[in-house]
């Protein structure tokens, strides 16, 4: 048993040491979430929309890309974990709107849920984040106000569906 123990050492090892990324400089291990988003203005890039009928079947899609985003887009500012605050700013609008934010990590995945004060609940799926860029997949809304304009007529869906891409232009390179 010594023996084979002596021998499989080595080997176990170098295993572990072979995993280890953390020294390696191409990587980038972003933060956790929480950490990373806290951090700065993210400003929207891009934001698909579908709405959806009760049956499911996609009644309007919608789709903005903001070519400069921190001159006229839309803006998330993150407070603190301890004051759990986030306000989403439309610089084009100037509509402004205040939250409460949290983090829910459900079969390894990790979830932002907004809290808006309107009393809608919007919860985005993390699909994507560096210490740069975020995609967040909008996956369910709650109380939200799901009106859309189709064919000059004001009509309300069930869900919305989306993705939203954001960027921190202050990381961009570290």
């Amino acid at each position: 048993m010594t023996k084979r123990f002596i021998f499989l050492l080595p080997l176990f090892v170098f295993v572990l040491t072979a995993c280890d990324k953390t020294d390696d400089p191409e990587v980038d291990i972003p933060e956790t979430i929480d950490q990373t988003i806290v951090r700065t203005m993210w400003l929207t890039t891009s934001e698909t929309f579908s709405y959806k009928d009760t049956n499911g079947a996609t009644v309007l899609d919608s789709s903005q890309t903001y070519n400069n985003p921190s001159a006229s887009g839309i803006h998330y500012n993150f407070k603190h974990p301890a004051d759990h605050q986030v306000t989403r700013t439309n610089t084009i609008t100037n509509a402004r709107s205040q939250g409460d934010w949290d983090i829910l990590r459900e079969n390894k995945k990790d979830h932002i849920v907004v809290t808006w004060e309107s009393g809608e609940i919007d919860k985005y799926e993390v699909v994507h984040f560096t210490k740069s860029e975020m995609t967040l997949q909008l996956i369910s809304t709650e109380g939200s106000n799901l009106k859309y304009n189709k064919d000059g007529e004001t009509r309300t869906a069930a869900r919305r569906e989306g993705i939203i891409e954001l960027l921190c232009p202050c990381r961009l390179g570290h």
